[in-house]
């Protein structure tokens, strides 16, 4: 008996093995491994000084879906200090975590749903109060560098998403799908 050796053979072997182990990573990438992962810190961008101190509570109590974790762990009671002018992190010691669902378990459809959560900014003085509607996306082996950041809804004219501690005018952030981003989210106020 011949061994089955022909180029066609070995060709067509080839082609089922790779197509194999794609499905078996793009199986892998929506069900095993975590969706968009990182942290966001809240910060003002004050354009003139403070007149005086203002007290800052954050939430995270709001809308959600699609989401294995958005919640704020620790302190969420700030004191900004009356003069602060420019940049102020409210949580730069305690960053928001966040973790979205990416695949469809337990009747929910969050394979095609959008992931987004809601990180609420209530001041003393209400025209320093807002809200930042956050969505997120993971991406996977195929589209590796594309987990993002971004607000979910019309972009707020006056808020940002900036990496490190600077004023940008970025309203998205992207990143590989195995890294954390952290992630400040600026509110540059009006008044």
């Amino acid at each position: 008996m011949k061994p089955r050796c022909s180029l066609g053979y070995m060709l067509k072997r080839s082609f089922w093995l790779a197509l194999s182990f794609i499905g078996l990573v793009a199986f892998n990438s929506s069900v095993v491994m975590a969706g968009a992962e990182g942290y966001v810190i809240m910060t003002y961008y004050f354009d003139s000084p403070l007149a005086q101190d203002l007290k800052v509570d954050l939430s995270t109590s709001g809308d959600h879906q699609c989401m294995y974790d958005w919640e704020i762990k620790d302190q969420t009671s700030f004191t900004i200090p009356k003069g602060t002018i420019g940049l102020y992190e409210l949580n730069k010691d305690n960053g928001i975590y966040y973790e979205c669902k990416s695949s469809s378990t337990a009747g929910d459809t969050c394979a095609t749903d959008p992931s987004y959560f809601h990180v609420e900014v209530k001041a003393s003085d209400s025209r320093y109060s807002w809200t930042a509607p956050l969505k997120v996306r993971s991406g996977n082996f195929f589209y590796p560098n594309s987990n993002r950041l971004s607000f979910f809804g019309d972009d707020p004219s006056n808020q940002f998403i900036c990496v490190g501690r600077s004023l940008c005018s970025n309203k998205k952030y992207e990143y590989h799908y195995t890294n954390k981003a952290t992630l400040h989210v600026i509110y540059r106020p009006t008044y």
